[in-house]
């Protein structure tokens, strides 16, 4: 018996391919930050939200003074696909990456190793970036730090 191709919503073939969902489940595998991605994270997160002022004070502690670099590590590691969490780890690594930072900017730097001030020119070319995996990567972290950094204020 000869079987037909899979039909499409008006009973046309679909071209689609059958996906195994397995991929997409999350909670099976997990892929863990190493110590250097966790550092990574922790200056991309102070990047994008520094102290401005009294830690204590609403709005005037970095993202780290409020957790919000844990809080993106569980999230990533948590509720998302296997694959998501190896492009996030991606991400962390090609920001600190000497060789692609130079392919990228023409200059051979660490993220980790740059100034505060020169760290924030980093991400903004980031989000400038022809470039659109740069500045998908750049505005993923942005709004992830930045819900989580407000999610953590209202605790």
């Amino acid at each position: 018996m000869i079987s037909s191709p899979p039909k499409g919503a008006r009973g046309f073939p679909s071209k689609r391919k059958k996906v195994s969902r397995a991929a997409d489940t999350v909670g099976e595998e997990t892929v863990a930050l190493s110590n250097s991605e966790r550092v990574t994270l922790r200056l991309l997160a102070d990047t994008i939200v520094p102290r401005t002022g009294d830690p204590s004070e609403p709005l005037g502690a970095s993202a780290s003074d409020l957790g919000v670099d844990a809080l993106v590590e569980r999230a990533i590691v948590e509720y998302l696909p296997l694959d998501v969490q190896r492009q996030f780890r991606q991400l962390l690594r090609a920001i600190e990456s000497p060789a692609l930072n130079f392919l990228l900017t023409g200059r051979p730097l660490r993220f980790g190793g740059l100034t505060p001030e020169r760290r924030e020119a980093y991400v903004l070319g980031w989000a400038r970036s022809r470039l659109g995996i740069k500045r998908r990567g750049f505005h993923g972290i942005k709004r992830l730090v930045a819900f989580l950094y407000y999610s953590a204020l209202t605790e």
